[in-house]
């Protein structure tokens, strides 16, 4: 009998042995307590929807859709199972066969299709969520969630130049390598990207941005709409292929974990796979690259003592975990404070925190408590939705970070005193 779902995506289902080494470690079976909402109980149901034993229930789509899919099931997991591959899979096919009502058919295609297929309509939507009567109209296109993390993010100053292809490293040139400026970092987080190329420039890298790069698709992909991260996948690795770099690096976990999947999504075309497997060969996170080169040890001194929150996307997507820490480490004056399980989601997942609100802030409110008793006074969150996340919390006294600014501001803190 042929399966609802593609043979990759089924047979990792078929490799669970329901051992339940993932139940502590789910965000959503901890805070709610049902086997449903664990990777256990979500593989029972995919599996049964894959065989024909349910259909498209509203279960099963409530349930699927409460997981955040931030993969640290996978970490744990002895049987290896790609749990993500199986979710998006499943969520693909739950996304070709359910009739939605009209209101969420405009929102998910304002959100999916118009608005994140280019980084244009984003920059103007974000322009959109300041004026006055935004929230009554994105409440009556079913958008009235995406308001608010926007409003609450910090003035960034002017969007980034993306016209302005080359940013030419200080000194000798060591490195040339490109960089995804993506849909909300060079827009709502722009200060964050230019702090990125700034670090990028001191380490001795030319910075190339392609002006015809799109979003990466993560978004799309996560919410079962991957034939069109499919097409920005082949948008991006157009682009991308016509300059020659060392690497492409990027500074958001999530747009990084899909950019390094393209060759895996697009194996089976073969028109792409080739180019694509050898576009995400060449994928690093900005914490990965920089541990990977002789990295510019000339840094000022940046008082301040902070706890890391690991993106999902970089620990359990891409296996990061101690190249942030060891880049952390390395500024002078700056305290790292772990805290007790920094692995944990913090309820932003993309585009979760919108979608689900309410599972969203209590998941942050039980990482926040962890924060709050590390004592640190600031939070490096290298995610952009983590990073809107954690500036949406109720502790407001408690600053967010990407690794990218205390860096730049190690940099440039040794460049003022030398001034001086």
């Amino acid at each position: 009998m042929e399966k609802k779902i593609s043979a990759e995506a089924y047979a990792e289902l078929q490799e669970c042995v329901h051992c339940g080494f993932c139940l502590p470690n789910c965000p959503t079976y901890r805070l709610l307590g049902i086997e449903a909402d664990s990777p256990r109980g979500r593989i029972r149901l995919m599996k049964a929807y894959a065989d024909g034993e349910i259909g498209i229930t509203e279960g099963l789509v409530e349930h699927l859709s409460l997981c955040l899919v931030c993969r640290n099931c996978e970490t744990v997991c002895p049987s290896g199972v790609e749990f993500g591959l199986a979710m998006d899979a499943t969520r693909q096919e739950i996304e070709r066969n359910t009739k939605r009502s009209i209101s969420e058919r405009i929102a998910r295609w304002l959100l999916l299709s118009f608005t994140f297929s280019s980084l244009a309509r984003v920059r103007l939507a974000l322009k959109l969520s300041k004026l006055p009567g935004a929230n009554y109209a994105m409440k009556k296109l079913g958008l009235a969630n995406f308001v608010k993390p926007m409003q609450s993010l910090p003035n960034q100053g002017e969007y980034l130049d993306r016209k302005k292809k080359t940013y030419r490293a200080e000194g000798n040139t060591r490195y040339k390598v490109a960089m995804l400026a993506g849909c909300i970092m060079s827009t709502a987080l722009a200060e964050i990207d230019r702090a990125t190329i700034r670090v990028l420039n001191k380490n001795g890298c030319d910075v190339i941005l392609p002006t015809q790069q799109v979003c990466c698709g993560a978004l799309h992909q996560h919410e079962g709409a991957l034939d069109r991260t499919l097409e920005l996948a082949k948008k991006n690795i157009k682009a991308f292929s016509k300059h020659d770099f060392d690497a492409l690096v990027v500074n958001s976990a999530g747009c990084g974990a899909t950019m390094k999947e393209y060759g895996k999504l697009l194996a089976k075309d073969p028109n792409w796979s080739e180019q694509a497997q050898e576009f995400s060969g060449k994928v690093r996170d900005l914490s990965e690259f920089l541990a990977e080169i002789p990295i510019n040890d000339e840094l000022g001194e940046v008082k301040i003592t902070v706890t890391y929150q690991d993106p999902c996307h970089l620990a359990h997507g891409q296996r990061i975990e101690q190249q942030p820490r060891k880049i952390l480490q390395m500024i002078p004056g700056l305290k790292l404070v772990e805290m007790k399980s920094p692995d944990q989601c913090c309820g932003a997942a993309g585009i979760y925190s919108m979608t689900h609100p309410d599972v969203a802030e209590r998941i942050l409110d039980t990482r926040m408590l962890e924060i709050t008793e590390t004592g640190a006074s600031a939070i490096v969150a290298s995610n952009p939705p983590c990073y809107i996340q954690y500036s949406t919390a109720k502790n407001k006294s408690m600053k967010v970070y990407h690794i990218a600014e205390l860096l730049d501001m190690s940099y440039r803190n040794l460049s003022e005193s030398s001034l001086s």
